[in-house]
């Protein structure tokens, strides 16, 4: 299964949500997806979806889920690397106005440095990576995390956090 989560910015993230939802109807995808798409205006015909999710319920998808697709917001990006999970991130960016900036770019590219996540920065990039996934995972070495739980994902947010005012001062 592959779960999609665009988080609950109020702009639209219709150019991910279209982009995964071609897939799944043209045959590309073939495993089930389950979507959360917020404030996107595209409704998937292919796709199951809902609008919001609570913690718990995207906590279970991702953990489910064999390939987690999400947005460049922190919370879902960790949201997936705490279930030991390798995300496909695509971020939001202000070109398509589905953010204020590129602020998401600027934290997907910071996190490709340290290995965590595959970035795909253009939509036509997507179908490659999910094909390829389970390869590029392999060359990152998986997750084989010895800590786990609330206070291991705490304790990456914080060096990441660190890291990023650190580059900037």
């Amino acid at each position: 299964m592959i779960f999609v989560t665009v988080g609950t910015h109020e702009q639209p993230f219709d150019r991910l949500i279209a982009e995964v939802d071609r897939l799944k109807r043209s045959g590309i995808i073939s495993s089930e997806v389950v979507m959360q798409i917020g404030y996107s205006q595209v409704v998937p015909a292919a796709c199951n979806f809902q609008a919001m999710m609570g913690y718990l319920e995207m906590e279970a998808f991702m953990q489910a889920a064999d390939i987690v697709i999400t947005h460049g917001g922190p919370g879902s990006i960790f949201g997936a690397l705490k279930q030991s999970k390798i995300p496909i991130v695509v971020p939001r960016r202000a070109l398509f106005n589905e953010h204020v900036d590129d602020h998401q770019v600027e934290f997907a590219r910071h996190l490709q440095r340290r290995g965590n996540i595959l970035p795909v920065f253009e939509i036509e990039d997507l179908e490659d990576t999910i094909l390829h996934y389970r390869e590029y995972a392999e060359r990152m070495g998986g997750m084989n995390r010895t800590e786990d739980g609330p206070a291991a994902f705490v304790r990456q947010l914080d060096r990441v956090v660190a890291e990023l005012l650190g580059s900037r001062a």
